[in-house]
C-alpha cells in the first residue's frame, strides 16, 4: 500500500478495524490470576483445566477414551476414569486451590526458600543472589501493598491553604513573611493559587525575549525569519545597540548543534519496537481501550534470530504473521504522519 495521501474515511476505517480486532484478540487472551507465583498453585490450576475439559467432554456425549487421548497428547499424567471420579477430583481440586490462595504470600515465600536453598547446596552462588533479590524486591512490594491498604482511599485534592495576611504572594515576601491566614473556602483557594502561579510562571515578565525588541522579531511559535536566523547561527539584532552582551551571548547559544529537520517523517519497525520495549506499558494512552499491552504483544518474537532446522513449520508460520501484522501497524502510523492526520 503507498503511503501516499488519502482520505479520513479510509484512514478511520483502517484504525476502526484495527481497533476491533485488537479488543477481540484481548478477549481471548487469559488474564494473570491474583497473586504472587506459586508454582504448587499453578499446577493445581492446570490440573482443575483439564479435568474441567474432561468433565465437559463427558456430559456432551463425547467418548470418555477419546477425550483421555486428546488431553493425553498435551499433558502427561493420570486422569480419573469415571465421570464421578472427574467430578469428585474436580472438587477437591477448587477446595486445595482456595486454601492456597488464602495465603499466596506465604506459600511464595516458603517457595522461594526453598528454591534459594537449593541453589546453595549446589554451589550455584549467581542463582542464589538471583532469587535473594527476587526475594527482597518482591517483600518490598508486598510491604507497599499493605501501606496501601492500611492507607485506605483519601481525597488527595487541596482543601485549605495559607496565604500571608496582607495577600502579598511575591516570592521575596513569603521567603520572610511571618502573619499567615488560612482560607477554606473553595472559590478563595482557588483564586489565590491561580494568583500565586499567575505570579510565579511571569517573573520573566521585563526580561529581554518578553520585550518588544525580541517578541516582534520572534513569534510565539518561532516560525519569523528572524527566528531561522538565529538557528543558522546570525545575530539578527547586530545593528540594534540596546541589547546587552550577555543577551548576544545567549542568544548564540541557540544555534542548532545538528541539521534542520534531520529527523524522517517516517518510523521504522526497529524504532517502533525500541519505543515499545522502553515504554511503561500501565501509561495511560487512549480511552478507545487500545492500550500498550496491544502493542507490545507485537514486539515478541516466537522463534530465536537464527530458528533451528527443527523449528515446526507452525511457528514459523506464526511469527511471520507476527511480522505482517507489525509491519501494518507501524505503516498505519506512517499513513497518519504523512497525511497530517489524527485518529479518531
Amino acid at each position: 500500500m503507498s503511503s501516499t495521501s488519502v482520505s479520513a474515511v479510509f484512514l478511520e476505517a483502517l484504525d476502526r478495524d484495527w481497533t476491533r480486532s485488537a479488543l477481540a484478540a484481548e478477549q481471548k487472551c487469559q488474564g494473570f490470576p491474583p497473586g504472587p507465583y506459586v508454582h504448587e498453585l499453578v499446577q493445581l490450576r492446570s490440573r482443575k483445566t483439564i479435568i474441567s475439559h474432561l468433565i465437559s467432554s463427558m456430559k456432551i456425549g463425547h467418548p470418555f477414551e477419546t477425550a483421555i487421548q486428546r488431553v493425553s497428547q498435551h499433558v502427561s499424567g493420570r486422569f480419573p476414569a469415571t465421570l464421578p471420579e472427574c467430578q469428585q477430583e474436580y472438587t477437591e481440586i477448587l477446595k486445595k486451590i482456595k486454601e492456597l490462595e488464602r495465603d499466596t504470600v506465604s506459600s511464595r515465600i516458603k517457595e522461594q526458600q526453598q528454591n534459594l536453598e537449593m541453589r546453595l547446596m549446589q554451589a550455584d552462588k549467581a542463582g542464589a543472589m538471583a532469587i535473594r533479590n527476587i526475594m527482597k524486591a518482591e517483600a518490598i512490594k508486598e510491604m507497599q501493598r499493605q501501606l496501601k491498604s492500611l492507607k485506605g482511599n483519601i481525597d488527595a485534592g487541596i482543601t485549605t491553604v495559607k496565604v500571608p495576611t496582607n495577600r502579598d504572594y511575591s516570592t521575596e515576601y513569603c521567603k520572610t513573611c511571618t502573619s499567615w491566614k488560612t482560607l477554606e473556602d473553595p472559590v478563595e483557594v482557588q483564586a489565590a493559587l491561580q494568583q500565586r502561579n499567575r505570579i510565579h510562571f511571569g517573573q520573566a515578565k521585563g526580561t529581554f525575549p518578553t520585550t518588544p525588541l525580541f517578541s516582534n522579531h520572534v513569534d510565539w511559535m518561532a516560525s519569523t525569519i528572524a527566528a531561522d536566523m538565529i538557528l543558522e547561527g546570525h545575530d539578527p539584532f547586530a545593528e540594534s545597540t540596546d541589547i546587552p552582551d550577555i543577551v548576544r551571548e545567549l542568544l548564540a547559544s541557540f544555534k542548532h548543534s545538528s541539521p534542520l529537520d534531520a529527523v524522517s517523517d517516517e518510523v521504522t519497525v526497529s524504532e517502533w519496537v525500541g519505543k515499545m520495549k522502553t515504554w511503561k506499558e500501565t501509561t495511560s494512552t487512549s480511552p478507545s481501550g487500545m492500550h500498550l499491552g496491544h502493542h507490545r504483544s507485537l514486539i515478541k518474537s516466537f522463534i530465536p534470530d537464527d530458528p533451528p532446522p527443527e523449528t515446526p513449520p507452525a511457528l514459523l508460520e506464526l511469527e511471520d504473521h507476527r511480522q505482517q501484522l507489525l509491519e501494518a501497524q507501524v505503516h498505519l502510523l506512517n499513513l497518519a504522519i504523512k497525511n497530517h492526520y489524527t485518529y479518531h
